[in-house]
């Protein structure tokens, strides 16, 4: 066999050699290429708008109704706020006894009877045609409410005739004024001028007591449209007052007194003194339950209104906000609780701060509170 020539041999030599170099480098760049190719490109944002999915691939986004988008707003105390409709029937039947800063929630004295049957005053036979007596008698004065009547004590408050119906709303509404204590000789008679103004101009006085047609009628009584004002004078034992029926749905009466010494009649046919005056309320949840009383001052005008306590003002600063003043036993002295909290009560029997009386802080009628005159 013949045999390779040396440079032949050294040219395969060199051939397999340089193989082997490109070999070595390709590995490197092979993996790099598939390591390339299993990489997932990101998609890098542009500063354009982004893509938005077509409607029907979005999820659809649900949209409330009317009904499920009306949210109730609670009030601070977590109950419902009441509407216009619901306060003006909370205060409807409502009445108020303002007097300085001291102001009354009075509820009328109901009965199935006219005010004049109810006040039933009573003269002799000899008056039978008096327009303004229920029945004749030998009393001179109101026998109908002697149950209300208190020894030297005047009293205010508010009747009203229910017509044989329970329907408020052809209720007879009368104002009604009784001084003394009929039969009772603990009552020593006295004398009291009452001005009462801004009464209602289609109201009357149905009761006149005492007014008739003899020697012994001293009281004087001057009527001028929606403006009265009657002298009293009463002996021992008796009474004296008169009704004002057919105040209607909105009124605000004013009274001013003059009792004792400061009353015109003063002495000139009785003696006597009145020591207390008093606005009575019914008892709106016990109908049976005494009338609650709450003292009045004997020398400040009162002014007696629609609506409850809310919203009155009596000399720019009667409210219903603040504390209730409480009840106080006989023969204690009345102290209100004024808004600020600290008790005070001043000199002529008038709170120093706003006071809002109702049926369950006035004092009952056990338990008379007096005002220092």
């Amino acid at each position: 066999m013949a045999s390779i020539p040396s440079s032949n041999r050294l040219s395969g030599r060199r051939l397999l050699t340089l193989l082997v170099v490109v070999s070595v480098l390709l590995v490197p760049l092979t993996g790099l290429v598939a390591a390339q190719a299993d990489e997932t490109p990101t998609e890098t944002p542009t500063d354009g708008p982004m893509e938005t999915p077509p409607d029907d691939e979005s999820e659809p986004t649900a949209t409330p109704s009317d009904e499920e988008t009306e949210t109730e707003t609670p009030a601070d105390d977590g109950e419902a706020t009441p509407s216009d409709d619901d306060e003006a029937a909370s205060t409807d039947g409502q009445y108020a006894a303002v007097q300085g800063d001291q102001c009354t929630v009075v509820t009328p004295i109901s009965g199935n009877e006219s005010a004049v049957e109810f006040y039933d005053y009573r003269l002799p036979e000899e008056f039978a045609d008096n327009p303004y007596i229920n029945t004749t008698g030998d009393a001179y004065g109101s026998e109908g409410t002697r149950d209300l009547q208190r020894a030297n004590t005047s009293i205010v408050f508010l009747y009203s005739d229910t017509n044989g119906t329970e329907d408020t709303a052809d209720d007879t509404l009368s104002l009604v004024f009784v001084h003394g204590n009929e039969g009772n000789a603990n009552s020593t008679g006295g004398s009291a001028s009452l001005d009462i103004t801004q009464l209602p101009a289609n109201g009357t006085w149905t009761v006149r007591d005492d007014e008739y047609d003899g020697p012994t009628s001293y009281d004087v009584w001057t009527v001028d449209n929606e403006t009265a004002r009657v002298d009293w004078t009463w002996g021992d034992a008796a009474t004296d007052g008169g009704v004002y029926s057919g105040l209607g749905e909105n009124f605000s009466i004013s009274v001013s007194p003059a009792f004792n010494d400061e009353a015109v009649l003063a002495g000139q046919y009785y003696n006597g003194t009145v020591e207390n005056w008093e606005v009575l309320s019914a008892n709106a949840s016990d109908e049976d339950a005494e009338p609650t009383r709450t003292a009045l001052d004997l020398s400040e005008p009162m002014t007696l209104s629609t609506g409850g306590c809310e919203g009155v003002a009596a000399d720019g600063n009667a409210t219903d906000e603040g504390e209730t003043e409480t009840g106080t036993p006989m023969g204690e002295t009345e102290t209100g609780t004024p808004m600020d909290g600290t008790e005070t009560a001043t000199e002529a029997g008038t709170p120093s701060d706003v006071i809002v009386l109702d049926e369950e802080t006035a004092t009952a009628e056990n338990e008379t509170a007096t005002a220092d005159n």
